[in-house]
């Protein structure tokens, strides 16, 4: 049994097997929806037996990280491992949150405390930032993932607004080809702001209401486990890739330029 099923147990919650593994589930769409109602409702009963009222609260958790995260490390290190890790932009002093995922579970059992009767149902209706609380160049930020994989860090440094241009080309050619061929833009503008811009936000508020503390972490985890996975740089892999790979990026950088320079500077060219 997990230490979330044991918590939520000791709440007098039970965890339903259909809804945790509904993937798994061979039967037909109306039995499963059945009995994730049933599930509901078991899971829902604690609050609202005495009101009626199903109390909630909104975790806000900043960039998700920890060994065997399936969304933006894996596609972080393809980049790194194809060679398309070449510059960092943006001000080197902008600042950005992540939390390991080990946080945010502490977070979740301890927002699922506020919202219960004995608490005084603090949390009911209110939203938590959740973090490992340490602001943090994006980029340095992975600098330990980088160089753990046996990679050399970037030490190029490009406008902001220039690697906007670039990922709006991007953008671009994933809408003209992506009908035909569908894959992941290399970089988005909405990542170019998320990672190039500072943002973060106090925990103060999960501190005082949720009694949130955030336990230090960093990307060694992580390291350890693309090590284990078959990831790092080997000698004399992948080489004929990664030109492939330089040539594009360097034919969309040199367009992206084009368009970022002001026309005057273009035109007595």
């Amino acid at each position: 049994m997990s230490s979330l099923e044991v918590k939520l147990s000791e709440m007098g919650m039970n965890l339903c097997p259909t809804c945790l593994f509904i993937s798994t589930l061979i039967t037909t769409l109306g039995q499963s929806l059945l009995q994730r109602r049933r599930c509901w409702r078991r899971m829902v009963h604690p609050w609202t037996e005495a009101t009626g009222v199903l109390r909630t609260c909104a975790l806000r958790p900043a960039g998700i990280y920890g060994p065997g995260e399936q969304r933006h490390l894996p596609r972080i290190v393809s980049y790194i491992e194809k060679g398309l890790f070449k510059f960092v932009y943006g001000d080197p002093r902008s600042l950005v949150e992540f939390v390991h995922v080990d946080n945010l579970v502490q977070a979740h059992i301890l927002a699922s405390e506020a919202l219960r009767a004995d608490k005084g149902h603090i949390a009911s209706g209110q939203p938590y930032f959740i973090s490992d609380g340490r602001p943090v160049n994006n980029f340095e930020f992975f600098r330990p993932l980088v160089e753990g994989l046996g990679y050399a860090f970037p030490s190029t440094r490009l406008p902001l607004t220039l690697v906007y241009c670039f990922a709006f080309l991007t953008e671009m050619v994933h809408f003209i080809l992506g009908r035909l061929y569908n894959f992941q833009p290399f970089l988005t503008r909405t990542e170019v702001y998320k990672t190039g811009v500072t943002h973060y936000f106090s925990l103060e508020k999960a501190k005082k209401e949720l009694g949130y503390k955030a336990q230090p972490f960093d990307l060694q985890e992580a390291v350890e486990w693309f090590k284990a996975h078959g990831h790092g740089r080997s000698s004399g892999s992948r080489d004929s890739e990664c030109l492939v790979w330089d040539g594009l990026l360097v034919f969309l950088l040199i367009i992206a330029v084009l368009i970022w320079l002001p026309s005057s500077v273009i035109l007595p060219l």
